[in-house]
């Protein structure tokens, strides 16, 4: 008998093995997993969906400028996920936009750490230190976001909390850097003494027309709109190669004359050589020198060769005066 007894309790432990498990309760070494275990994967999942909507929630919140709510909901996921770069930048401005500039300092550093929007951290950071009254960390901040590559102009000019520090020398050299980015390249400050609006004065003292020279795409261009009073209108673009330095001036008329001239920077000034082409098919080689006489005063100087620079013809030689704010044209 025995023997009979073993034989059938090994075949009801293999029935009781073989019996499905009911749906959604696993089973483990043949036993049903019971109902402790599905609350347990229950509340994994709960939690989970928890975060996300709270992720989904601040987001909202982020985008929508409720940087209250943001920051509320931000804070309870950087508790949760601390290793979070994104999480943690979100939270560090959303404290700078309501004003809670010290917690700001906390999360915003940490994104830095996880190189998570390194430059506009940074310069939130600005925006904190100057509004905790911290002119000189707030200037550091500002020149670390220029150093990461920071260019956001209209930002850096709504920064209600910078006010305290626009008056200071080295706000204005960062904002420059900031909006033009190639004064910090070789070669990037050469044409600056050009930069304004100029009459051109003839050799005989006559006004001929008016030059507006401005800084373009962050500094790397530079473009002169030239208008005289006979009507006619030139235009030229001078770009900067960022790595060698060097400047190359595209010009044009509206009378179909055009030239590409190299930049030189020569004494107290720049030199432009290249061929000037005439719609006839005809050209000729065009020297223009451009020297400051004072801050406020430019000479003009032109020359063109007809034997490959062998001799030079002087062609005109007039003065560009600055012409102040507020002044007509």
């Amino acid at each position: 008998m025995l023997p009979l007894l073993i034989a059938a309790n090994i075949q009801l432990t293999l029935s009781i093995c073989d019996v499905p498990s009911p749906a959604g309760l696993p089973q483990v070494d043949g036993m049903l997993v019971g109902s402790a275990a599905g609350h347990g994967l229950s509340g994994s999942l709960s939690d989970s969906q928890g975060a996300n909507s709270t992720a989904q929630s601040a987001e909202q919140a982020y985008r929508g400028n409720n940087f209250r709510q943001a920051a509320q909901q931000y804070s309870v996921l950087v508790g949760q996920t601390p290793s979070n770069g994104e999480f943690q930048f979100r939270l560090g401005h959303s404290y700078v936009e309501i004003g809670n500039y010290l917690e700001s300092l906390p999360p915003l550093n940490e994104a830095i750490r996880r190189k998570v929007e390194v430059s506009r951290s940074h310069f939130f950071l600005a925006r904190a230190y100057a509004g905790l009254t911290m002119p000189e960390a707030s200037l550091d901040s500002l020149r670390d976001a220029a150093k990461a590559g920071f260019t956001d102009v209209e930002s850096l000019r709504r920064a209600r909390e910078l006010r305290t520090v626009r008056d200071h020398p080295r706000f204005k050299e960062l904002a420059e850097w900031i909006e033009f980015p190639a004064v910090k390249s070789k070669g990037g400050r050469l044409l600056d003494f050009l930069v304004g609006r100029w009459h051109f004065m003839t050799s005989g003292g006559t006004l001929a027309g008016v030059s507006v020279i401005r800084k373009m795409n962050k500094g790397f261009a530079v473009v002169d709109e030239w208008s005289s009073l006979d009507g006619s209108r030139a235009s030229s673009t001078y770009s900067l190669d960022g790595k060698s330095g060097r400047w190359a001036q595209d010009w044009s008329n509206t009378s179909g004359w055009s030239s590409r001239r190299d930049v030189k920077p020569i004494s107290k000034g720049v030199e432009l050589l290249g061929t000037t082409r005439y719609p006839d098919g005809t050209s000729l080689i065009e020297r223009e020198r451009i020297t400051q006489v004072d801050p406020d005063t430019l000479r003009q100087l032109i020359h063109q060769s007809l034997d490959g620079e062998k001799s030079w013809i002087e062609v005109s030689d007039g003065l560009l005066v600055r012409v102040q704010p507020g002044s007509d044209l």
